[in-house]
């Protein structure tokens, strides 16, 4: 992971995720959070990040579907890996499957205009 990954990442990390977020009603409105899972090819392990750093990556480690805790794991051990971005905006939840993909439909704000533009579709004149 290159340090503007990192950098990334670490900015979305800023704002995790409640352990229950609020999907409907006023409560769900307010929420504007993200959830960043690291996951194995075949599935046999995830990592729900709650931290990057230079040389790794720190969250809640589960493998086989068996939690181990929060442990840390540099960036060289990860291997090949899949990422799960979540970010959970008002009542909507908008998934990323790279740091590319999230730059160029979340950090420019794509999908944000898209959910204006479906606001204001549904809105009769």
């Amino acid at each position: 992971m290159n340090s503007i990954e990192r950098f990334i990442l670490g900015r979305l990390l800023k704002k995790p995720a409640p352990e229950r977020i609020p999907r409907s009603g006023d409560d769900a409105k307010k929420v504007d959070c993200y959830v960043v899972y690291f996951r194995s090819r075949d599935n046999s392990w995830t990592l729900l990040c709650h931290e990057v750093c230079h040389g790794g990556v720190t969250g809640m480690y589960w493998e086989n579907n068996m939690e181990f805790g929060v442990i840390s794991i540099p960036f060289y051990l990860l291997g090949e890996y899949e990422l799960d971005i979540t970010y959970f905006y008002g009542p909507y939840d908008l998934r990323y499957e790279s740091i590319f993909q999230y730059f160029y439909e979340g950090l420019i704000p794509v999908d944000k205009i898209k959910i204006l533009i479906g606001k204001r579709a549904s809105v009769p004149f």
